[in-house]
């Protein structure tokens, strides 16, 4: 599944990381973290981080976006994550790279790069898990009149979301590199 990903990365030297327009936590997570563990276990590779600004993101370490000229995609392979639809990826000069491939976690929607890894069977698990926790946390607020304790709740299952999420792409791409 992720093998065809991993062999296209290790076969270019210059990588273009992709994401999705208006990024939220998980698309500048995933797209930071990719680069990091690029950089970290392929220190002679150009690794580049494009899109649109992060905007309330942009507290994020490493959320400015890398400005690169057109040129700089030629012979690279430009990699998006956490997208499921062509139109919704930000900076489309993706289509100028020599490769393309994709890490996504959505419904699959449409195919539009060369090599493609959706994987949602554990999004879905957590999905279901979170949606027990926020109905019984709904529950107890609603006869409690605890709303706002109710409010911080919600916002921590987000935050859960986005770390498990995080957790997950961390995970496979650690176990690309310990097939290097």
């Amino acid at each position: 599944m992720f093998e065809s990903v991993l062999q296209e990365i290790l076969a270019y030297n210059k990588i273009i990381i992709h994401r999705h327009n208006n990024p939220d936590g998980d698309a500048l997570g995933s797209q930071i973290g990719l680069k990091h563990i690029l950089t970290a276990n392929f220190p002679e590779k150009e690794i580049y981080v494009v899109g649109d600004d992060a905007k309330r993101y942009s507290f994020m370490a490493d959320s400015v976006m890398d400005t690169i000229p057109d040129e700089a995609y030629d012979g690279a392979l430009a990699v998006i994550l956490d997208t499921s639809a062509k139109a919704l990826i930000s900076d489309d000069r993706y289509r100028l790279a020599a490769a393309t491939a994709r890490i996504d976690h959505h419904i699959f929607c449409e195919k539009f790069t060369d090599e493609e890894v959706i994987n949602i069977k554990k999004q879905i698990h957590q999905l279901q898990e979170w949606a027990v926790r926020l109905y019984r946390h709904l529950v107890q607020c609603s006869t409690t009149c605890q709303w706002r304790a109710c409010k911080k709740h919600f916002q921590n299952l987000k935050l859960l979301i986005l770390k498990s999420v995080l957790w997950q792409l961390f995970q496979m791409l650690n176990m690309w590199l310990s097939i290097k």
